[in-house]
C-alpha cells in the first residue's frame, strides 16, 4: 500500500514531509499460530510497487543492491489493541514486545523501517531456551 509519509517516518527515513511510502503489513506464523505482526515501511522511490515485492522483502532488495549494511533497533512494551489481539488471537490490553528497526543500505539515508509485535508467549519459549542452554553451559564446566 502506498501512503503519505507521517511524522515518525520523516525524522526516521529523512524523508520530505510531501513524500510518499509503501507499507508492508505481514503476520509470521509458525504452525498456524501467529508468532509476530511485521509491519515494514520504505520510501517509495525505493518500491514503486508494493505488488511486485513478492513474499521476500529482503530479496527484493538485494536484487536491486540494497542489502542492509546496518541497523538501530529500539525495544518497547505496548498493550495490544482490539485489532491486534483477533489477529494474534490473544486478549486484549496484553503486553506485547514492540521491536523498532531502522534499516540502512548503505546509502546517505536510511531506506525502511520494520515494527514486529511479539506476543508474551514467543517470549517465554524464547527465555525458556537461554535457560537451557545457560544451564547446560554450566554442567559442562
Amino acid at each position: 500500500m502506498i501512503e503519505p509519509t507521517n511524522r515518525d517516518e520523516v525524522i526516521q527515513l529523512d524523508l520530505s514531509p510531501a513524500a510518499a511510502v509503501t507499507r508492508l503489513r505481514r503476520l509470521r506464523t509458525a504452525d498456524g499460530i501467529v508468532m509476530a505482526i511485521e509491519n515494514s515501511t520504505v520510501p517509495t522511490a525505493l518500491i514503486p510497487n508494493p505488488l511486485a515485492v513478492g513474499d521476500w522483502l529482503y530479496s527484493f532488495l538485494e536484487q536491486r543492491n540494497l542489502s542492509i549494511v546496518r541497523a538501530l533497533q529500539h525495544f518497547r512494551a505496548v498493550n495490544t489493541s482490539d485489532e491486534i489481539a483477533a489477529q494474534m488471537g490473544i486478549a486484549p490490553h496484553n503486553a506485547l514486545l514492540l521491536i523498532t528497526r531502522v534499516g540502512l543500505y548503505g546509502g546517505p539515508a536510511p531506506d525502511r523501517t520494520h515494527r514486529y509485535l511479539l506476543p508474551q508467549r514467543l517470549l517465554r519459549f524464547r527465555r525458556g531456551i537461554a535457560q537451557v542452554v545457560t544451564s547446560s553451559h554450566h554442567q559442562r564446566g
